[in-house]
């Protein structure tokens, strides 16, 4: 026989009815994880520049790279996954900063590093943030607290000093067991790393209307938002290749059409291949396999702007000693020095505007420029 209810049984049940009947009404279905992604898919800016929008409006929120927009979906899914296991909770709106800082747990008891759990928390962010923007989450209390649990080192503290870039010999060897091994294309996606600075994914994208050629030489030219999006980014880049890679590069170039890719790999494929050859005879095994290029591209380049002075590579020393004790750039620099620092600076300016970084970015010079 069914139990009666009590008149505030009642009352309390009909309450409970009429909460959920508003709650369709207003997110509808609400599926967390369709809601959830969906609200990110939204919130994409990708081809479109941040600065730009960032400077006509400094609340400007969207995710402008592909990679973040790639992980932040997969991150998303994954949460939104453990809230319904763990919670019983399949609706967006019933989500709350509880159930964020218990995924939060569960990530760092399964050991990740502090760069990974940085990751998973920008992601749960860019979810908050995303449903602070929307006319139905935006009333709800905020799914992330104001502040980071997993804050960013300093520069000093962050970036350990070890060898990145391959030494001439060490690239040369790699290109040469690729050839020998009748591996071609990625022999060739190596060689043009190493000569254009360009990164395993840019070099597997890049197309043979990117490259101008001059009277001697070659120049890459990469407008923003090009549609092929070779860039991180999408950013503009411009590099200009050494007349000594020319003949190479024609040969590379020669019978393609502008809008065939110059490399047919696959950038995880050619890292591989450049890896297992890397194994094999055993090059330069603790330098990351495509990037190594990238390193000595920069290196390289950077010698090439202060002409090889040693007083200027003096100078770039001193700057990085400085910044991996934590300093300022131009500690213990004189008045009389101010022309060499302000010369070395605008030399490392150049190379990082060619590697596709921004100016005055002395963190990057840490991994990229440290040429002791």
């Amino acid at each position: 026989m069914k139990k009666k209810l009590s008149r505030s049984a009642k009352r309390k049940l009909a309450r409970q009815k009429q909460y959920k009947r508003e709650q369709i009404e207003k997110f509808g279905n609400d599926n967390a994880k369709y809601t959830a992604k969906n609200l990110i898919r939204q919130s994409s800016r990708i081809g479109f520049s941040k600065k730009e929008m960032k400077r006509k409006n400094p609340d400007h929120f969207g995710i402008h790279s592909k990679a973040t927009y790639k992980k932040t979906m997969g991150e998303v899914g994954r949460f939104t996954q453990f809230v319904k296991e763990e919670f019983g909770i399949n609706r967006l709106n019933q989500f709350r900063q509880e159930h964020a800082e218990a995924y939060l747990d569960v990530k760092e008891r399964q050991g990740l590093t502090k760069g990974s759990l940085q990751n998973v928390e920008t992601a749960l962010i860019h979810l908050s943030k995303a449903m602070e923007r929307d006319e139905k989450f935006g009333e709800l209390p905020s799914l992330m607290p104001d502040h980071r649990r997993y804050t960013s080192q300093s520069a000093h503290e962050e970036i350990e000093r070890k060898p990145r870039a391959y030494q001439v010999e060490e690239a040369r060897e790699i290109i040469q067991r690729l050839e020998e091994k009748g591996q071609e294309t990625a022999a060739s996606a190596a060689y043009l790393s190493m000569v254009s600075g360009l990164r395993a994914e840019e070099v597997c994208k890049i197309e043979r209307r990117h490259f101008e050629r001059h009277e001697d030489h070659y120049k890459i030219r990469i407008t923003r938002d090009d549609p092929s999006y070779v860039t991180k980014g999408n950013r503009y880049r411009e590099v200009r290749i050494d007349v000594e890679h020319t003949s190479r590069l024609d040969d590379l170039l020669g019978g393609l059409d502008e809008r065939e890719r110059v490399i047919p790999l696959e950038s995880l494929q050619l890292a591989k291949m450049v890896a297992a050859v890397k194994q094999e005879y055993d090059i330069a095994r603790p330098i990351m396999a495509m990037h190594g290029f990238r390193h000595l591209f920069a290196r390289t380049r950077f010698q090439d702007e202060i002409n090889h002075s040693s007083d200027h590579l003096d100078v770039m020393n001193r700057i990085l000693d400085n910044l991996f004790e934590g300093k300022r750039a131009d500690t213990g620099f004189s008045i009389s020095e101010k022309e060499l620092y302000e010369e070395t600076k605008a030399a490392m300016d150049r190379v990082h505007d060619e590697l596709g970084h921004g100016r005055n970015r002395f963190d990057l010079a840490m991994r990229y420029l440290d040429v002791k």
